[in-house]
């Protein structure tokens, strides 16, 4: 049946925001090499745990404090890491997806527009969670809005995937 017991993989070292601790986390990634991203709400980052290292994460996004320049998160919940390791990051108190490429110190604002909620085609209001499909369309669950919508990498806005029956969505994988 397998192991019983559970083993730590990232953190373990409490709450907090030194690069060995974890803070309010909501979104996580696993590549096929078993290294983990995993966004931290409370503080502002997206951190990278190594394959068999439990003992600091690596930071790869934000992690400046609150904010919505292009080195700041505010909030950050899905996380999603592509083949080229770049990282897309919602950044649900801004209402917009970052992507950050491997090594940047900045994101680049890939949909939605900054710190700017609403109900339009190019904007979010709160968005959660982001999954991609095999044809580069990125799927965002858009909370307040109540809906999904997909955006294709370059575009300046969405189409409405799923809305009506959505009553405030969180998650989304296939």
């Amino acid at each position: 049946m397998g192991d019983t017991l559970g083993y730590v993989v990232a953190g373990g070292n409490g709450n907090g925001g030194a690069f060995t601790q974890m803070g309010v986390s909501y979104g996580m990634f696993v590549t096929d090499s078993y290294n983990i991203y995993i966004s931290e709400q409370s503080n502002h980052r997206v951190m990278k745990w190594l394959n068999g290292n439990t003992t600091a994460g690596v930071l790869v996004a934000g992690g400046n404090g609150a904010g919505n320049t292009a080195d700041k998160l505010s909030s950050p919940w899905g996380v999603y890491v592509d083949v080229n390791a770049s990282i897309y990051v919602v950044d649900r108190g801004n209402h917009r997806v970052q992507m950050w490429s491997p090594g940047a110190s900045v994101g680049i604002t890939v949909a939605g527009s900054t710190s700017d909620a609403g109900p339009w085609s190019y904007q979010f209001n709160s968005p959660t969670s982001i999954t991609f499909d095999f044809d580069g369309y990125m799927y965002i669950v858009d909370y307040n809005n109540a809906r999904i919508q997909r955006w294709y990498p370059g575009a300046s806005y969405g189409t409405t995937v799923a809305s009506g029956a959505l009553n405030l969505p969180i998650g989304l994988a296939f």
